[in-house]
């Protein structure tokens, strides 16, 4: 199975939620990120953020927690609709 585009958007996806973190908190030696996107739901997308990271030398940590948050209502069926995720990533 071909996951050409989904390597590019990871790819992307460092480039825009991880760099600017690292570039902050690098001094420490340590980075924390917390991450609230739905494509951290895709397994496939997790791990190959973590093989990306870990090819350019970075020990990470992920750690997920689940969480519903009221976003709007469906105004078809009036049923709720969330947003469920956040992921902690830890970069050493």
């Amino acid at each position: 199975m071909n996951h050409s585009e989904l390597f590019k958007e990871a790819v992307q996806f460092i480039s825009s939620y991880f760099v600017p973190a690292i570039k902050r908190q690098a001094i420490g030696g340590r980075v924390l990120c917390r991450v609230d996107n739905q494509k951290c739901l895709d397994p496939i997308f997790v791990e190959m953020l973590l093989d990306i990271l870990y090819e350019r030398g970075y020990h990470v940590n992920v750690d997920s927690k689940i969480s519903e948050v009221p976003r709007r209502i469906d105004s078809n069926n009036f049923q709720i609709i969330h947003d469920r995720c956040e992921f902690l990533f830890y970069l050493f």
